[in-house]
C-alpha cells in the first residue's frame, strides 16, 4: 500500500491527493495545477489536472492511482484502484488477490464491502501493525521537527515518556519518548536553565514510528531545539509588554509616589521555602518596627496566575498598605513563566500602591518586574532596600539634630551679644540723659545769684531814677513803692526757686523712666532666653534619647557615627541610650 493516493476524475480534470505521504509531497503537488488544501479531509484538490498516469508514476514512484469515471464494466461512480508498483509485503499480496472490492451504495451513500466468498479475507494483528508501521516509516523516512507544549513528563530510569500537545489543555497530543542520554539530547536546553516539565513549549527533532505494543504513533526524540523554547518565552514577555503599552498601563505603577518611609507592607510569596527568611534577615537589620502582612500564594504551576492576580487585588482592597512586595526564589524558566502572563502584569500595573518585585535570580527578568515601581535581583535585596531607607532617615535625623543644636548655640550666642549690646546702649543713654540734666541744674544753680543781682541792680537804678525828681511830698510814698518793689523781687526769687525744684523733679522722673525702660528690656531679654533654653532642652540629644532613639558612637568615647559607610564587619561601637551605653559588634 502506498503512502500517497490520488483520485483522478478525467471528465472534470481534477485530482485529489491524500494519505500519509501528502505532507512530504505538498510542494510537488502544488506545481501540478491550481491546488487547494482541504483541511477536514486532509487532502489536496488540484484543478486543471492533465498529467498522464505514466507522468504521475515518474513524479511519485510509490503512488496509488484511483480513477473516477464511467466504464462499461462498472457502475457509474465506482472506483478503479490501480497500483503503480507491485506491493511486496505479505499483507499487500493478500489484498491484491482478495476478491474484495469497494463500491458506493447510491441509496445509503456509504461504502460497503462485497465479497464473492462466504468468509472475508482477514489479517492478523501483527500483520496489520507491521504493515501500518512500514507505511509510516516509508511516509516519514527522515527526521522531522515537531513543536508544541509538554502536557506530561514521566521518567522511568533513563527513559522519559512525554505527551506533546498543541497547547496547554488541548485534547490532541502525541507520545514522545527519549530512550536514554537525556543529558546529551537536552544539552542546549539544560545549559539555558530549562528542564523537561509540563507547560514548557518545546521543539523536538524526532523519528516517526508506530508503537507495536499499543498500536499508536510514537515519536522518538533525537534532539531538543532550545532556541525555540527561548524564543517562545521571550516572545510572551514582549507580547505582554507591548499589549500593556498599547493600553496605556505599562508605566501606571511606576508613576505612583513611593512613601519616604513605608510602614505597612504587604508580602506576596510562597508559603514554603527559605525565601521569606532571607527577606526577613535583611529587613531585621533595620531594627525598625515594620508592619508586615503576608499572603501566601503559589508562584509557579497552573494555579499560580489566578492566586497572584487575586492576591494583588486583595492586598490593595482589604489592607491599608504603603507598599506591596512580590518575590520568589530561583527556578527554571518554566517556573518563572507565570510572571510573564498578561493578567499578572496587568494586576501589578493597576495596583493602587507601589509594587516592588524580585523574581528568580539577578539575570532573570519578567513582565511583572518590567511594570513594577522598582525591580530587584533577589528577595533579600528588597529587605536591604527597606533597611537602607531606615538607615538613611536615621542618619539624616542625627545630622539634622546636630545642625539644630549648632544653630541653636549660634542663635543663643547672637541673642546674648544683642542683649549685652542693648543693655550697654540703654545704660549709656541713661547716663547721658542724667548727666545732661545734671549739667543743666548745675548751670542754673551757678547763674541764679548773678541773675538775681542783675535784676536787683536794674531795680535799684530804676528806683534811683524815680526818686530823684520826686518832691518831698512824694517821698512819703517812696517807702511804699520801695516795699512793693522788694515784694516783687521776693516773688521773683520764689519763682526761681520753684523753677529749680521743677527741674529737679523732672530730672528725677527721667532717671526713674530710664531705669524702668532698662529693667523692662532686661526682663524681655530674660523671657527670650528662657524660651531658647526650653527649645534647646527639647532638641537636646538627651531628650531625643529618652524618646526611644539611640546614637552610635565609636568605642571608648569616640566620635559619633552618622553613616554606615564608615563601619565594617567586626568593628566595635557603643549604642548610647538615655540611661546606659551598650557595646556591640558590627556583622
Amino acid at each position: 500500500m502506498s503512502s500517497l493516493t490520488v483520485q483522478i476524475d478525467r471528465s472534470k480534470k481534477t485530482a485529489l491527493f491524500f494519505g500519509p505521504g501528502t505532507f512530504p509531497a505538498k510542494d510537488q503537488i502544488k506545481q501540478l495545477g491550481r491546488a487547494r488544501w482541504q483541511g477536514e479531509q486532509k487532502s489536496w484538490l488540484v484543478s486543471d489536472f492533465s498529467l498522464t498516469d505514466e507522468q504521475l508514476n515518474e513524479l511519485f514512484p510509490d503512488i496509488s492511482i484511483e480513477k473516477i469515471g464511467s466504464s462499461p464494466n462498472r457502475t457509474s461512480g465506482s472506483l478503479e484502484v490501480v497500483a503503480s508498483k507491485p506491493i511486496k509485503t505479505e499483507l499487500a499480496k493478500k489484498k491484491a488477490i482478495s476478491p474484495i472490492s469497494r463500491v458506493r451504495d447510491k441509496e445509503r451513500n456509504e461504502v460497503r464491502l462485497e465479497d464473492s466468498s462466504e468468509t472475508p479475507q482477514s489479517y492478523s494483528v501483527g500483520e496489520l501493525v507491521g504493515f501500518a508501521r512500514s507505511v509510516i516509516q516509508d511516509a516519514f523516512p527522515q527526521i522531522l521537527h515537531v513543536h508544541g507544549v509538554l502536557q506530561s513528563v514521566k521518567r522511568y530510569g533513563e527513559r522519559i515518556y512525554m505527551n506533546l500537545g498543541s497547547e496547554i489543555g488541548s485534547k490532541d497530543s502525541l507520545s514522545c519518548v527519549i530512550w536514554g542520554g537525556e543529558a546529551e539530547i537536552c544539552k542546549g536546553l539544560i545549559e539555558r536553565g530549562f528542564k523537561l516539565e509540563p507547560e514548557l513549549q518545546v521543539m523536538f527533532a524526532v523519528k516517526v514510528d508506530l508503537n507495536p505494543t499499543r498500536g499508536s504513533l510514537s515519536l522518538s526524540v533525537v534532539r531538543v531545539i532550545p532556541e525555540y523554547t527561548v524564543g517562545k518565552l521571550a516572545a510572551l514577555r514582549d507580547k505582554t509588554n507591548s499589549r500593556l503599552k498599547e493600553e496605556g498601563l505599562f508605566e501606571k505603577n511606576k508613576e505612583l509616589v513611593l512613601p519616604q518611609l513605608p510602614i505597612r507592607i504587604g508580602l506576596l510569596t510562597s508559603a514554603g521555602g527559605t525565601v521569606i527568611n532571607d527577606f526577613r534577615a535583611a529587613l531585621d537589620q533595620s531594627e525598625f518596627g515594620f508592619k508586615l502582612f503576608w499572603l501566601p500564594v503559589s508562584v509557579q504551576g497552573s494555579a499560580a496566575k489566578k492566586q497572584l492576580v487575586n492576591g494583588i487585588k486583595r492586598m490593595s482592597r482589604e489592607f491599608d498598605l504603603d507598599l506591596v512586595l512580590i518575590f520568589r526564589g530561583g527556578g527554571s524558566v518554566a517556573d518563572l513563566m507565570v510572571f510573564n502572563e498578561y493578567e499578572v502584569a496587568k494586576a501589578v500595573c493597576k495596583c493602587p500602591v507601589p509594587v516592588l518585585s524580585a523574581v528568580g535570580h539577578q539575570e532573570d527578568q519578567s513582565s511583572a518586574q518590567d511594570v513594577s515601581h522598582l525591580a530587584f535581583g533577589v528577595p533579600k535585596d528588597l529587605g536591604r532596600f527597606l533597611a537602607d531607607l531606615v538607615g538613611d532617615l536615621r542618619a539624616r535625623f542625627f545630622e539634622a539634630t546636630e545642625t539644630v543644636a549648632q544653630m541653636s548655640d549660634e542663635l543663643l550666642d547672637e541673642s546674648k551679644e544683642k542683649l549685652n549690646g542693648l543693655s550697654v546702649e540703654l545704660v549709656e543713654q541713661g547716663e547721658g540723659l542724667v548727666f545732661e540734666r545734671r549739667e543743666q541744674c548745675v548751670t542754673l544753680e551757678k547763674y541764679l545769684p548773678s541773675l538775681g543781682k542783675v535784676v536787683l541792680d536794674k531795680a535799684s537804678l530804676s528806683l534811683e531814677l524815680l526818686l530823684t525828681p520826686i518832691s518831698t511830698v512824694a517821698r512819703g510814698q517812696a517807702a511804699s513803692i520801695s516795699q512793693a518793689f522788694l515784694g516783687t523781687v521776693g516773688t521773683l526769687r520764689d519763682l526761681l526757686i520753684q523753677k529749680n525744684q521743677l527741674l529737679r523733679q523732672e530730672f528725677s522722673f527721667l532717671s526713674k523712666s530710664v531705669v524702668s525702660s532698662v529693667e523692662a528690656k532686661v526682663r524681655e531679654s530674660q523671657i527670650g532666653l528662657s524660651g531658647h533654653e526650653r527649645l534647646f532642652s527639647e532638641l537636646a540629644p538627651e531628650t531625643q534619647l529618652k524618646r526611644g532613639f539611640t546614637m552610635v558612637r565609636r568605642v571608648n568615647g569616640g566620635s559619633y557615627v552618622t553613616s554606615a559607610e564608615g563601619l565594617g564587619r567586626g568593628d566595635q561601637v557603643d549604642l548610647v541610650f538615655h540611661d546606659s551605653v551598650k557595646k556591640v559588634i558590627v556583622e
